[in-house]
């Protein structure tokens, strides 16, 4: 009994893990804001290039960690105590490996980043608590014997002692079961209750003029048909994997698409970002903007610091110490239009990036998210255009 009850426990932390690391991987794969309580330690983090293994959200290996540690939990439920030991082995070993590597990521966040991360500090004292209880399971499967074909098994002492066997019971299904489905629920639940950063989409018109403001940095053919306005964010994880597929589809059909890249730095999420935004201007006064913008994109990540981006902007031909100079002075025309784009922002309302409007003849048609202009682009009142079947 002793051993389907800490078994139990495992399930529920699993569940319990499953939902915290899933919300982070909300929050990190379709770039929402997730609720931390004051001082925005959870935003600081998940803008930390630490936040990224390979490019590849942490909270994705924290979510993984938890399904297997589920799996293994639920499956044992399923066979006598005296056959878990392998699997209680294997889920110690997952939850060893987690623990390890929580404590790690909080010396990260408590020391490096000196940010604090409710949701992830929750997820690190899951995994504690994980190991603890795998320990306390091992600890009495030691005194589990398996039983053998009718002979007694005795003690240390030579008395006989009643073999330790748990037969699959309905009620550790239902107990399997109505952990997933709460979990589930809350996942569904509360996943959507979360929201792109600053709130929701914008509804205020937007004219031409307004969108697309003299000089603005654009490719494709400046009297073409279609043009999608995008507000982006350079160091925007989000914008990183959406922005270089739009940027490619519009240079496919650059005779009739053109696409102008506004600056929305969310520098609350992304500290680099309003950097970024400036040093990109001065690479569009070398005519190098998209050389600059496209390599930073390519990170897929945050840009560590401002050495990394001076890097970059040497990368591509700049001369990094010319920009170190300028970003100096803090005045100048490439400080002038990042601000002019985060008026523009704040007049249409946009709250969330990357957010692209696209307009036909001039006119404004949709105004979409990451989710939706990929799709949107393929639709035939615009694919008729591209593909010449219209004017």
């Amino acid at each position: 009994m002793k051993a389907t009850l800490l078994n139990r426990i495992l399930i529920v932390l699993a569940f319990l893990g499953i939902f915290i690391a899933g919300m982070l991987s909300l929050e990190a794969g379709l770039n929402l804001q997730i609720p931390c309580g004051p001082g925005g330690g959870c935003a600081r983090v998940a803008a930390d290039p630490s936040s990224h293994w390979m490019g590849i959200p942490v909270a994705y290996f924290g979510l993984v960690g938890y399904l297997a540690l589920a799996a293994l939990a639920v499956f044992r439920s399923t066979l006598p105590v005296h056959k878990w030991r392998f699997l209680t082995t294997a889920g110690y070993l997952v939850a060893a490996v987690g623990t390890l590597i929580s404590l790690a990521l909080q010396y990260e966040s408590f020391f490096i980043i000196r940010a604090t991360c409710l949701w992830c500090l929750s997820s690190a004292f899951t995994m504690i608590i994980s190991l603890i209880v795998y320990a306390l399971l091992a600890q009495h499967l030691e005194g589990v014997e398996a039983p053998t074909s009718g002979e007694p098994i005795e003690d240390a002492a030579g008395e006989p002692v009643q073999p330790v066997v748990a037969q699959v019971t309905k009620p550790d299904y239902i107990f399997s079961g109505g952990a997933l489905v709460l979990c589930a629920a809350a996942l569904l639940f509360f996943g959507g209750q979360l929201k792109h950063p600053g709130g929701s989409a914008p509804t205020k018109e937007a004219t031409s003029d307004l969108l697309i403001p003299p000089g603005a940095n654009s490719i494709g053919n400046v009297d073409a048909p279609i043009t999608i306005v995008e507000f982006a964010d350079l160091c925007c994880p989000s914008c990183q994997r959406t922005s270089p597929k739009v940027r490619d589809f519009v240079q496919q059909h650059a005779d009739k698409m053109r696409l102008v890249f506004r600056h929305y730095p969310l520098v609350q999420l992304h500290p680099m970002a309003d950097t970024a935004a400036i040093m990109s201007e001065f690479a569009a006064d070398d005519h190098r903007f998209w050389e600059f913008e496209g390599a930073v994109m390519a990170l897929q990540r945050q840009p560590k610091d401002p050495a990394e981006l001076l890097q970059i902007a040497k990368s591509v031909g700049l001369n990094s110490e010319k920009i170190q100079q300028q970003m100096g002075s803090g005045t100048g025309a490439a400080f002038d239009r990042v601000a002019r784009d985060q008026a523009t922002v704040k007049t249409l309302g946009v709250t969330s990036t990357p957010t692209f409007y696209t307009l036909i003849h001039g006119k404004t048609d949709e105004v979409l998210g990451p989710n939706e202009i990929m799709e949107s682009l393929k639709d035939s009142k615009y694919k008729d255009i591209y593909d010449g079947k219209k004017p």
